[in-house]
């Protein structure tokens, strides 16, 4: 299931279709729903931890270019205002999402509940939904093949231990057993706020920009373990951070390495 595709079968509709016949799980009707919803939830949680991380990937790659002294100067020159309203919107927008995606769990206006992790964790909670997601039997009726059932209730173990050990439903009155989630959300809540207010730039000291990255990177890594648990299908965490490193560093190196060129022609011209 984790892969995609299985003889030529979209594993996230299969598992719709199969929730949705009728008499095919020994569940309510009322439940059968929330599951089809959760789903759709799993699946939107992951594509915003992506998001996230894609804007992360794109921060760094611009910090890693500013390391030259060359392109220091001529950004000086040309961009500087620019670069820095963009690094600081990249930023936030990293920084927010992410932690808007672990927030305690909050009503929205249309009376939903937000997609965040601390919902995954309150759902998890429910032992008959984590039963019928380990066990033989309830995986297949999810649409899992069967040739690899026994695996993914291995890897379905793992999943539903990592998101419980560092994640609650409510922050404030429970805490998990792993603590480095929380010590992390706790460490750049104060900089989340600066951000949300536009009280800060683009530019971080070097701890702070581990603490982040770290924070980002696991807010990926339990978005997908719930994706995969609950939809059976997601890209890899790996897959997707080699991608955004890959697709941010090649249009930062081209943009840079432009601005290069520019640079270096004007002066030639002007000799």
């Amino acid at each position: 299931m984790s892969n995609g595709d299985h003889r030529n079968s979209d594993p996230l509709e299969m598992r719709i279709a199969r929730l949705l016949r009728s008499g095919s799980i020994s569940v309510k009707a009322g439940q059968v729903d929330d599951l089809v919803i959760e789903i759709q939830v799993a699946g939107e949680l992951a594509r915003e931890a992506q998001s996230a991380y894609r804007s992360w990937a794109h921060w760094r790659a611009i910090n890693d270019r500013m390391e030259s002294v060359e392109l220091r100067r001529v950004v000086t020159g040309y961009t500087q205002n620019g670069l820095r309203t963009i690094r600081q919107a990249i930023a936030r927008d990293a920084v927010l999402l992410a932690f808007r995606l672990s927030d305690p769990l909050q009503m929205k206006s249309d009376g939903e509940t937000r997609v965040t992790l601390c919902r995954a964790a309150a759902l998890l909670d429910d032992d008959s939904l984590s039963n019928r997601l380990l066990t033989r039997d309830g995986l297949l009726e999810l649409g899992c093949p069967e040739i690899i059932v026994d695996a993914e209730i291995q890897a379905n173990a793992q999943r539903v231990a990592r998101i419980r050990e560092s994640v609650v439903s409510d922050w404030n009155s429970q805490k998990p057993d792993a603590t480095e989630f929380l010590e992390l959300r706790l460490a750049i809540r104060p900089l989340r706020n600066r951000l949300a207010h536009a009280m800060l730039g683009g530019e971080f000291s070097p701890p702070i920009i581990d603490q982040i990255s770290r924070f980002v990177d696991l807010t990926l890594d339990l978005a997908t373990d719930y994706a995969l648990l609950i939809a059976g299908k997601a890209v890899a965490a790996e897959n997707a951070r080699h991608h955004e490193d890959r697709e941010a560093k090649l249009y930062w190196n081209t943009t840079f390495d432009s601005l290069l060129a520019f640079s270096k022609a004007k002066r030639n011209a002007a000799e």
